[in-house]
């Protein structure tokens, strides 16, 4: 769509492509430079695993740019609790809830949230993000978080290791940094793609309701992974973003997007080119054209 405000100015307008992937600008980008690799990862975790995450900022668009930002690397799936990028002042008793939520408060209430001993606190203007005794967050199984680390590592520096990307350099251009962005959530949606293939194999339509019910066999999936073990997949599975999603992708009808295809014609490929960084960069930067495009 083009408009024009008068004095002869266009601006054009393009909706997505496609409804189902989040549209993140640089949000996501900007989030990796603010707070670093390992720190993106702990937030991450914190939010599929149903953590509480509080964003601390003097800027209202800094804080508004990473809720958005988390969201979208949670993509396929989909945040199911209290989302408030800018907490106002007179909701501050919120942060004392008992169920999880992702919210932004000005950092002139840095004090008020002091006492909130269950709550992952990330400042965006310090670069640093406070995990409480009390809280313990289950982080990807292996090899999948060093592959995750080593793939964001290429696409965010490649000159750089992975414990010196706290603070990137600044010197970057709008667009480079759009596709930055893209890169970056393209190594996230390969992750999600290893992380939940073969899940289609373990869904069970109960058709003994008016409706036809899905359910997802959650022994199995993790059975047949080698995982019933590991804390961090049990817990996703167990959420209520999970739930959403394999009622809203289990149906065998339905529009597809880039993820199903991801999980359905390029699982077999990753596991090809594990080890090869060329080959999964290349992939990376497959992906991120499609998500720019969108």
């Amino acid at each position: 769509r083009t408009i024009s405000l008068g004095a002869g100015d266009r601006q054009v307008i393009q909706t997505p492509i496609n409804d189902s992937l989040p549209v993140s600008s640089c949000s996501v980008a900007l989030l990796f430079r603010q707070l670093g690799i390992t720190n993106v990862l702990f937030l991450f975790c914190a939010a599929l695993t149903e953590h509480k995450i509080l964003f601390l900022s003097s800027s209202y668009q800094r804080l508004t740019d990473a809720c958005r930002a988390l969201l979208a690397l949670m993509f396929p799936l989909k945040y199911s609790f209290t989302y408030v990028p800018i907490l106002p002042a007179q909701l501050l008793e919120v942060l004392s809830t008992p169920t999880p939520f992702i919210i932004g408060v000005h950092s002139i209430f840095q004090s008020e949230t002091q006492e909130l001993l269950d709550v992952v606190i990330a400042d965006l203007d310090g670069g640093t993000v406070n995990v409480p005794e009390c809280v313990h967050i289950s982080l990807l199984p292996e090899p999948l978080l060093q592959q995750t680390r080593e793939a964001l590592s290429m696409v965010l520096d490649p000159e750089l290791e992975v414990a010196d990307l706290a603070f990137l350099p600044s010197t970057i251009s709008a667009s480079s940094l759009k596709m930055q962005d893209k890169e970056i959530r393209a190594v996230f949606l390969r992750l999600f793609a290893q992380l939940l293939q073969g899940y289609r194999w373990c869904l069970h339509i109960i058709r003994i309701h008016p409706e036809p019910v899905i359910r997802f066999h959650k022994a199995a999936f993790l059975g047949q992974r080698g995982l019933t073990e590991d804390d961090f997949l049990t817990k996703v599975l167990e959420g209520m973003a999970f739930a959403g999603f394999v009622t809203e992708r289990g149906a065998p009808y339905r529009s597809i997007d880039l993820f199903d295809e991801l999980v359905a014609y390029e699982v077999k490929r990753m596991r090809a080119e594990e080890g090869n960084k060329q080959k999964i960069l290349r992939h990376i930067k497959e992906l991120a054209e499609k998500l720019y495009k969108n």
